[in-house]
């Protein structure tokens, strides 16, 4: 798990958008974002699917009282390496959890895009 960038004291698993130059290749983008927000190099193993969820108003030009609804897609990732040093390293800390653990520290603060996602996963086999 990684800290929120925008709130220190919780705690998340990386995600993030597709950015123009990966064409919307969601398994680059996951690759991607799990090396920038937690310094996290590996193999993606499984697709767990999309998952409906809304996102943050402050990421769109929106109306700021609206939600927004969006697809999340999520993937798990076999880790190969860890480094000491990573892109979003000095504005994030990062935590080793088992499935309960985690599955509460997602709900505990609303992230049920999140949850549902750890709900796919192996973890909870």
């Amino acid at each position: 798990m990684v800290s929120s960038q925008a709130r220190k004291d919780r705690w998340i698993i990386p995600k993030g958008g597709v950015e123009v130059d990966e064409a919307n290749d969601y398994k680059q983008a996951a690759l991607r974002e799990t090396w920038e927000e937690a310094g996290a190099i590996g193999t993606i193993t499984h697709y767990l699917g999309p998952v409906a969820g809304t996102c943050p108003t402050q990421f769109w030009d929106g109306p700021k009282t609206a939600k927004r609804e969006n697809e999340f897609h999520f993937y798990e990732l076999e880790l190969e390496k860890l480094e000491d040093v990573w892109p979003e390293g000095k504005e994030r800390k990062r935590k080793w959890a088992d499935y309960q653990e985690a599955r509460e520290e997602l709900l505990k603060h609303n992230r049920i895009e999140l949850a549902v996602a750890l709900e796919k996963s192996s973890l909870k086999r």
